[in-house]
Formats: structure tokens, C-alpha cells, sequence
């Protein structure tokens, strides 16, 4: 069948037209959603939804596509589904850094026993054993020593981010990286 036709099809809800092209793009939609990297540090985008996607980004394509421009349906199709999909990728990078929860609120049941806190001035800082934890520190890179180092003083985030001149998302982000290592080296 003519991509012309089955274009027209779809414009007209033929369901059965929509599963054809959706076939016929296949090889193209995998090769897109295969350019991403799926695993962000520890969450990774799960590839069915990003295909889920894709095909929605085909069926917008139909729907948006005008025969009389002089783009070929491909060319097309193809923009309009990398848009589509990058849009939901980011979108589901950015909720995953957004989610991520400050040092000093993430408890790990599994590994209560083998952490201990200090408190400075009521502000619980995990570690692993204290010799541990200065060894430890020293393979962290400057940033994060420097971070570290204030929380431990008893800094807030906001302090932290004004002294070090970045954002407090970024010092939240950090910590919270940072006790994630904690953890995986409780195990």
C-alpha cells in the first residue's frame, strides 16, 4: 500500500491504518528510542513508555502532515517523534532529579544497624563507621568534600549553596548522591 493512502486512512481514524503505519515506522522508532541512554544513575526511563511515545508522535505526525509542503512523510514523522520523545525523556529525568530527597531525611531500614549518627546541633549526618567515613571522604572530588564538610558544620543547604556560589538544588542533590554511596557500601 501507498503511504499516501495509508496517511489519508489514519486522517480518517481507520484503526486498522494506524497499526499498519505504526509497523511500517517500527525500525525507524527503535532507532530513535535506542539513541537514549535509559539508566540515570540509579532510576532508568522505562523503554515501553518511551515507545508508547513514539507512537503517539507518529499518530500526531498523520494527523499534522500536509501533502502539498514538499517534505516527504519520513522526514516528517521523524522530527515529530524525537520531539515527542525527547520531551518525555526529559520530563522523566527532570521528576527523578526532582524527587531526589535531602541527606538528611532518607532512611534505609535495611541498613539502620550498620549506620550511625552524629549529631551536631541536632543535625543528623549519616556515616558508616567514622574511620570509615574519613577515609571515604578523601575519594569524593573537591566539591563534594567542600559540601560535606559545611553540612557536617552544621550549614544550612542555603548556606552552603551562597558560601560555595551554586544552586541549593545542586548541594541537595549532592548530599542526597552522596548518601546513596553511603549506603551502597553498607551492603
Amino acid at each position: 500500500m501507498n503511504i499516501d493512502e495509508l496517511i489519508n486512512r489514519v486522517k480518517t481514524n481507520d484503526e486498522c491504518a494506524c497499526k499498519e503505519l505504526f509497523e511500517y515506522y517500527r525500525k525507524m522508532i527503535y532507532s530513535i528510542i535506542n539513541e537514549y541512554d535509559l539508566d540515570f544513575g540509579d532510576y532508568s526511563v522505562n523503554q515501553d513508555d518511551l515507545y508508547q511515545e513514539a507512537l503517539i508522535g507518529i499518530y500526531d505526525a498523520c494527523k499534522a502532515y500536509k501533502f502539498d509542503k514538499n517534505a516527504k512523510f519520513s522526514t516528517f514523522a521523524y522530527v515529530v517523534v524525537k520531539r515527542k520523545t525527547n520531551k518525555f525523556y526529559y520530563e522523566q529525568i527532570k521528576r527523578y532529579a526532582n524527587e531526589a530527597y535531602s541527606i538528611d531525611k532518607i532512611e534505609s531500614i535495611d541498613h539502620k544497624e550498620a549506620f550511625k549518627s552524629v549529631y551536631v546541633e541536632d543535625n543528623p549526618i549519616a556515616y558508616y563507621k567514622k574511620e570509615e567515613f574519613k577515609k571515604y571522604i578523601d575519594t569524593f572530588n573537591e566539591l563534594d568534600r567542600q559540601i560535606i564538610k559545611l553540612r557536617i558544620e552544621n550549614y544550612s543547604y542555603d548556606q552552603i549553596a551562597h558560601i560555595l556560589n551554586i544552586n541549593k538544588k545542586k548541594v541537595d542533590n549532592r548530599l542526597y548522591k552522596l548518601k546513596k554511596k553511603f549506603l551502597g557500601k553498607t551492603k
